[in-house]
Parts: structure tokens; C-alpha cells; sequence
């Protein structure tokens, strides 16, 4: 299983939260709950330094350059179980949730080796007649810099089409595309492990993103990278490039998961005059994460 296995024994929060989610007798015939939402609390031990430079590593990164901070884009690793508890209060079938996307701010760096002050709610829980749109903030920070890291996870519940509805009356929407005048900032091959990889740095060990039966059962050919993981690596090209190495530099940074990437492949990260953030194959071609990114004006690092 290689050298990362071992780091499974610190996802044991994480995956603990995600067996209880789908578990048989949860009840789902509760109201949904009203958002913006109160805030959960909670204080989470130090992330292990093995497990925050393996992380780094894994996902193009360099841990030199991040000199004692917390790479933004692990905060599933120790986000997840609060989030997931908020999840519970919800009517809907934990199976069918589906990450969209995340944004993040990030207003200060998050020092490594302390405990993180967590605090999580609802910001917005839209339904319509085809899905159920969820949207999460969870605010990561310490006794110096309780606001450090804030980011607004967005997930998705499609609904089934109800008796007697017709299909069609909606044009269907554009998939995105990467312009064309976007220009390369980093290829990178996605090995046939890169979903277990991911998983087993974050505790995410949803199989469809690393065990081929369990994918095709899924629908999909191939397992499908995590949507978090393709937005990880695109922040660490921006983080070697444009933000000259200092990931605080990136104040800002939105991922929008508008395809599956399946395993294994070759990705690439692509960057406009605009601040937008693509990753793709080619400019013009179909982006598996179309994003945005804004750098913070010069400020202290350490």
C-alpha cells in the first residue's frame, strides 16, 4: 500500500465521522435546518508533521516553502468531522452528496505544530425541484489568529425527478471550457493511485476514487480523482509560479468541480489574465476545475 499507509492512523476522526454519515437508521424525515445556522465548536490536536509534508509532497508542493505553516487545501483532513456533524441535521441520503466546489480566504497562515480552533455552520441551504444546494463555512484557527483560514465548502444534493414532472424546460447548461488564451503554468501525471494517495493523507476513502469495481458501480470507467485533490495541486502550481513560492501570498482561491478526472492521467493547470484557474488538457478544451484566485498585497509570512 506504500509509505502513506501509515498515515491512516491519523484519519481515524475522519473516517469515523463518514462511517457514522452513511450508516443504516439515520432518520431522514427531519426538517431541514434553518441557515445561516448557529456555530460548532471545536479544538482539534496538532496536525502530525509527517502527514503535513507527505501532504505537501503528494500534491506538487514544496514543504520548504511553507517554513512551519499549514498548507490551506489539508483542511479536509481536520475539517471534515465537523462538518460532517453539521451534515447529520440534514433530510438527505448521505450517499447522494456531491462536492462542487470550496472557496478560501486565507487571513493569516496557520501555524504548524499548535492546536486549531474550529468553528462551523450552514451559510445557505437552497432547494429547488432538481437539487438541494448546501453551503458550509468552517473558519480553521489558533489562540493568536482565530480567523486564519475561512472556507465555504459547497456540496450537492440531486433530487429525483418527481411522478408526473416533465424533463426539459431548462436549456442545459454550458460545461465550462479553458479560454483560449489561458497559458500553462505546470503539467502533472496523476498515477493510477493518486485517489488512495489522497485518501489515505485525508481520511477521504470514498472507493470511488481509488477501487475500479466500486467506481464502475458508480457509473464512471475509472476511478475519478478527489475533487479537493485537483484543487490542491492547482494551488500548489499557483503557489510555485505566480505567488513566487510564499503560499500566503494567495489570498483568495475558488475550485469549482465541473467534471470527473478520471485515474490515471496527466493534468494541467492553466491561468488567464484575469485571475481565473483552470485545469484541463489544452486551452479551449473542457476544464475538469474552473476557479479564480486573487494575491494579497506584501505582508509578513512567518
Amino acid at each position: 500500500m506504500g509509505i502513506r499507509a501509515r498515515h491512516l492512523w491519523h484519519q481515524r476522526e475522519v473516517v469515523g465521522s463518514l462511517l457514522r454519515a452513511v450508516l443504516p437508521g439515520r432518520d431522514l424525515d427531519v426538517p431541514t435546518p434553518i441557515a445561516p445556522g448557529p456555530e460548532a465548536t471545536v479544538t482539534v490536536p496538532a496536525r502530525p508533521p509527517e502527514l503535513v509534508r507527505d501532504f505537501i509532497t503528494a500534491m506538487g508542493g514544496r514543504p520548504a516553502a511553507y517554513r512551519g505553516q499549514l498548507p490551506p487545501l489539508l483542511f479536509p483532513q481536520w475539517g471534515v468531522p465537523l462538518l460532517a456533524s453539521l451534515m447529520e441535521d440534514l433530510p438527505y441520503n448521505p450517499l447522494s452528496i456531491i462536492n462542487v466546489g470550496c472557496r478560501l480566504e486565507q487571513v493569516a497562515p496557520l501555524t504548524a505544530g499548535r492546536p486549531l480552533r474550529l468553528r462551523a455552520r450552514f451559510d445557505e441551504i437552497d432547494e429547488n425541484d432538481r437539487r438541494v444546494l448546501i453551503k458550509q463555512r468552517l473558519i480553521t484557527g489558533s489562540e493568536l489568529a482565530p480567523d486564519a483560514l475561512v472556507a465555504h465548502v459547497h456540496t450537492m444534493v440531486p433530487l429525483p425527478r418527481k411522478p408526473g414532472s416533465e424533463r426539459g424546460g431548462r436549456p442545459a447548461k454550458e460545461r465550462p471550457h479553458i479560454p483560449l488564451e489561458a497559458r500553462e503554468l505546470d503539467s502533472l501525471r496523476l498515477s493510477p493511485r493518486a485517489g488512495l494517495d489522497f485518501a489515505l493523507l485525508t481520511g477521504d476513502i470514498n472507493p470511488t476514487h481509488w477501487l475500479t469495481p466500486w467506481a464502475r458501480m458508480m457509473g464512471f470507467k475509472r476511478p475519478i480523482l478527489h475533487g479537493f485533490a485537483t484543487a490542491a495541486r492547482a494551488f500548489e502550481s499557483l503557489v510555485g509560479s505566480v505567488a513566487l513560492g510564499r503560499p500566503a501570498r494567495i489570498a483568495t482561491f475558488e475550485a469549482r468541480f465541473t467534471r470527473p478526472l478520471p485515474l490515471p492521467n496527466r493534468m494541467s493547470v492553466f491561468i488567464d489574465g484575469k485571475g481565473g484557474v483552470y485545469v484541463g488538457h489544452a486551452p479551449g478544451g473542457p476544464s475538469y476545475l474552473d476557479g479564480a484566485y486573487t494575491l494579497a498585497k506584501e505582508r509578513d509570512d512567518g
